[in-house]
């Protein structure tokens, strides 16, 4: 994959890990018109490891000014996991609008825009018309 990448002249930042990568197969059926995944349960993630992306995510951040959280949280990863990631990016003021101040947010601690379908409605995170979407 980092090949691929370097190839597509896309900068990357793996970090890498004990724990192996889980895999996941597309099968088609083109007759049938029908596709099913085969997706492999996850290995377990050592704190240590968890502790080493959040430091890593801290560099990153420093001339970032977008985040992108996606996926489900492997096994060992704790739930606040996509918090914490949050709270880092809004210390290094990423995420942040680039509209005229006067349309900018109060607060300024925080990003101006998170939702995910993962985003708890009732976080203070979330932006009163995600808190209403079902």
């Amino acid at each position: 994959m980092r090949a691929d990448l370097d190839t597509a002249y896309i900068s990357h930042a793996f970090l890498d890990v004990d724990a192996a990568t889980r895999l996941c197969v597309t099968v088609i059926d083109r007759a049938a018109h029908t596709a099913t995944e085969l997706i492999e349960e996850p290995s377990a993630v050592k704190k240590t490891d968890v502790q080493l992306l959040l430091k890593k995510l801290r560099e990153l951040l420093v001339p970032a000014s977008l985040l992108v959280l996606s996926g489900s949280l492997a096994p060992g990863v704790p739930a606040t996991f996509y918090r914490d990631c949050v709270a880092l990016a809004a210390e290094h003021k990423c995420g942040r609008s680039s509209t005229p101040p006067a349309s900018r947010s109060r607060n300024r601690s925080r990003p101006s825009r998170l939702w995910s379908s993962r985003t708890d409605r009732n976080s203070p995170y979330a932006r009163a018309d995600d808190r209403q979407r079902e």
